[in-house]
């Protein structure tokens, strides 16, 4: 079984490969089938962040929260106490996200208000993934984030969305991965 550093890296490469048309239908197709899903139309609130590197597209999901009323939370990554740490800041445009932590579009925290642990609702999280299987192990990019976010968390549902072509066999999974409660591609819908 090959190491998640280098299964990452063909992984990332693989998806940036994908031509501009192709990746347009595809993100489209993933688009579509989050929208339609009882999970993402009940939700108050959506914790979604924005798509960077080759990601599946996240902008028009962001915005067509917005449009529908739903409160919009993007990331922020940063660090507490030598760890990485995750926090959620409510955003009323896209335009509101500037260049972050290793040039991911965040909000601006000094003026954007945190979403907290006591915001009422429904909430769905959207998580990246750099590849996945169908046991619902997620690669993410290895520092852990969302995994510990997710531990943290137990009132909301967790979609990991991504290319079908980003499928593996079979990931290695350490105790502390944290799998979503269903993966969505342009092909499947996973549940678990």
């Amino acid at each position: 079984m090959q190491d998640k550093s280098s299964l990452r890296k063909e992984l990332i490469r693989k998806r940036l490969m994908i031509p501009d048309d192709v990746r347009k239908e595809l993100d489209r197709t993933v688009f579509d089938k989050i929208v339609s899903r009882d999970e993402y139309i009940k939700a108050d609130t959506i914790f979604v962040y924005a798509s960077y590197n080759g990601e599946t597209d996240t902008y028009r999901l962001i915005g067509d929260a917005l449009n529908r009323s739903k409160r919009v939370a993007c990331p922020v990554c940063s660090e507490l106490n030598g760890e990485p740490h995750l926090e959620f800041y409510y955003i009323e445009k896209i335009d509101e996200l500037t260049e972050g932590y290793r040039g991911i579009p965040e909000p601006d925290r000094n003026k954007a208000l945190k979403a907290t642990e006591n915001d009422t609702g429904q909430v769905l999280i959207i998580v990246p993934m750099v590849g996945y299987d169908r046991e619902g192990n997620r690669l993410g990019y290895g520092k852990g984030y969302y995994d510990r976010f997710l531990s943290s968390c137990d009132n909301l549902c967790a979609i990991g969305i991504a290319y079908s072509m980003q499928e593996c066999e079979k990931l290695p999974a350490d105790s502390h991965d944290i799998k979503p409660d269903m993966i969505i591609t342009d092909k499947k819908i996973f549940r678990f």
